[in-house]
């Protein structure tokens, strides 16, 4: 069966006054009992020492009451290692419950996701730039074509002018178009590939 103390009980079996232990009921550091009001002392002397900070810790061989020097390659180091790995723990959990509240909320998305979503408009950008030689070149060819054509005109005679562009190879014009183009789409991408920006 628990055994249940008064504040002033576990005071002196601690060896702190009154005050401290109120100062750690306060803080939570030790709890009292909801139904006796009173400290059980079987789980909060535990919770005592292990949340305790040892340098408010009295030395009661001086008769002044003065604190007591911590032997720093002893206790003192194992207390403040423990005390920074809750504080570390503490932290951690508190940026973990933010990054869940920012998740929830749509400020945060999935890493994965954005990965997903970049390859594919990378994928997207990386095609149009490659389909660009076959949509153009038959465009070319017949700008190309028409502008030969109004020379043509210009300078011989009609019957003479329709007897060059009869022999003018349309599918060629296209081919040139389609080189060209695809030289230029490859320089593209791989200006993209180092990160130039367009």
């Amino acid at each position: 069966m628990p055994e249940f103390v008064s504040i002033r009980e576990f005071a002196r079996r601690v060896q702190v006054s009154d005050a401290a232990v109120k100062n750690a009921i306060d803080a939570g550091r030790i709890m009292r009992d909801p139904d006796t009001g009173k400290i059980n002392w079987d789980t909060q002397q535990r919770a005592w020492y292990e949340n305790r900070n040892p340098n408010m810790d009295r030395d009661h061989n001086d008769p002044n009451g003065r604190r007591a020097k911590i032997n720093q390659g002893s206790e003192g180091d194992i207390v403040n290692t423990i005390a920074k790995a809750k504080q570390t723990k503490a932290v951690f959990e508190a940026k973990l419950k933010q990054l869940e509240y920012e998740e929830k909320s749509g400020k945060l998305i999935e890493k994965d996701f954005v990965k997903s979503v970049v390859f594919r408009f990378g994928k997207q950008v990386r095609d149009s730039v490659l389909t660009i030689p076959e949509r153009v070149g038959a465009i070319y060819a017949a700008q190309v074509t028409e502008n030969i054509k109004q020379i043509l005109d210009k300078t011989l005679s009609p019957k003479l002018a329709q007897a060059v562009l009869d022999e003018i190879d349309q599918k060629e014009f296209e081919n040139i178009a389609r080189r060209v183009w695809a030289n230029e789409s490859r320089i593209v991408l791989e200006a993209i590939e180092r990160g130039a920006k367009l």
